[in-house]
């Protein structure tokens, strides 16, 4: 059966860690997914490459630019959201190794704690298909996986 976007975002709510990770190998059908979502959810949509190319100081700092950044950007970017999609990440992802997946991993399952009022959104950050993330487990306090594939949800209709 698949999962409606909407239900499942709705599902998170009393989750003390409510980011999320949707991926898939076409990275245009992915964002279109998301937008959709966005709208469909009330929710904010990032694009996270177009955020960087407008910002030539992050442009420089592609090299060495970790999680803990990506935090504090995320922080003040979705502060007054309560659903932010981020999309076009993989720039990122392209420049790390596996510490720094680990370290997203990390910040995925149990940093971005959203009974804070600074995290207080629900993220999903959408990402191309990686064999790093088809192996990643984060789970929610009931069990359910907080990774998963772009075909397990239904089609958005608006």
């Amino acid at each position: 059966m698949h999962i409606d976007i909407k239900d499942y975002i709705l599902s998170l709510k009393h989750q003390k860690f409510r980011s999320v990770i949707i991926y898939h190998n076409n990275n245009s059908a992915l964002e279109l997914f998301l937008i959709q979502s966005s709208i469909k959810t009330d929710g904010y949509h990032i694009d996270m490459l177009n955020y960087f190319q407008q910002d030539p100081e992050l442009i420089k700092s592609l090299d060495s630019f970790s999680v803990i950044k990506l935090k504090n950007i995320l922080v003040k970017l979705t502060k007054g959201y309560s659903i932010v999609f981020l999309t076009n990440l993989n720039f990122l992802f392209d420049t790390w190794g596996i510490t720094e997946k680990m370290d997203f991993a990390t910040f995925v399952e149990k940093q971005w704690n959203s009974f804070y009022s600074e995290n207080a959104a629900t993220l999903v950050f959408g990402l191309q298909t990686d064999n790093w993330l088809e192996k990643l487990k984060i789970i929610d306090t009931e069990g359910r996986s907080r990774v998963h594939k772009l075909n397990e949800f239904k089609a958005i209709r608006l």
